[in-house]
């Protein structure tokens, strides 16, 4: 099981489509490159699932995909590989438009992940 957490961002697409009953279509992305998610995206789908998990994806330039992504009104979710904050803020904090995580075994599980990707005092 795997729990999706989409965030309130100035604009997430794949929240407003959803939100307002639209049907959304979206792809994974498990290849580590901008460009690669920036073709993905121009292409038409809703969002991208960029996978950390399974992909060759670097930390420190989710910032990259993210702006590939929204130049073409596509969200960025990225899937990371475990329930620890630091990599889901670290995310957040880049721009993703929510977070994909796996691995989740229990509804204590769910609302704990959940409640690790707020930001203080939330």
């Amino acid at each position: 099981m795997w729990v999706l957490v989409l965030l309130n961002n100035n604009k997430n697409y794949l929240k407003e489509k959803i939100s307002s009953g639209q049907p959304v279509i979206g792809t994974w992305n498990t290849l580590g490159s901008p460009l690669i998610s920036e073709v993905l995206a121009r292409s038409g789908f809703d969002f991208l699932i960029i996978d950390f998990e399974h992909g060759p994806f670097d930390i420190n330039n989710v910032y990259q995909y993210v702006n590939a992504c929204e130049r073409y009104d596509c969200s960025p979710i990225l899937r990371v590989p475990s329930t620890s904050n630091w990599i889901s803020l670290q995310a957040l904090d880049q721009g993703a438009h929510g977070i994909m995580v796996p691995g989740v075994e229990s509804k204590k599980d769910a609302l704990s992940f959940v409640s690790s990707t707020k930001y203080y005092p939330k």
